[in-house]
């Protein structure tokens, strides 16, 4: 079972506002089709008041969260030296989304080290291949006493 990324805000943010974009346009259009088939659009237009009002708090917080991710000089955190473009220029969500990346990758490889089921594999098909070799012996040792059997019971009959 993989381990859950944690996300920064600002990233989850981001993912929350296109989705709430989509929601808004959708009630939108729901809202123009009933107004275009003379039904009544009040419930969904009240909706779509929530929708909106929720997309709105969701950008402000947004933009509250960028102001404050956004240092007064940004470094390359490839070299150490200081870049003197804005934030802006080099791509916030690009870092974001590079950072998340690692520590998904990082989080992987932690579960990959700590899983034991590849030794419980191992151990299962030793046990596995030691039983199979005990019933060969086994088989082994009867067909013999009864090849000795059926030959006594052949020459008797005979």
């Amino acid at each position: 079972m993989r381990a859950p990324v944690k996300r920064p805000k600002l990233v989850v943010i981001e993912l929350r506002v296109i989705e709430a974009r989509k929601i808004v346009a959708r009630q939108q259009a729901l809202v123009d089709k009933l107004r275009t088939d003379g039904q009544p659009t009040a419930e969904a237009e009240a909706s779509l008041e929530m929708y909106v009002n929720a997309l709105a708090h969701l950008e402000a917080l947004r933009a509250k969260l960028r102001q404050e991710a956004q240092p007064k000089r940004a470094r390359d955190c490839t070299k150490g030296r200081p870049d003197w473009r804005p934030l802006s220029k080099i791509g916030l969500m690009g870092r974001l989304a590079a950072k998340s990346y690692y520590l998904a990758m990082i989080s992987q490889i932690k579960a990959f080290l700590r899983d034991e089921g590849a030794a419980t594999a191992i151990e299962y098909s030793l046990i596995a291949g030691a039983i199979a070799l005990a019933i060969i012996a086994v088989t082994k040792g009867i067909g013999t006493k009864l090849n000795t059997t059926f030959s006594s019971v052949s020459t008797q009959l005979k």
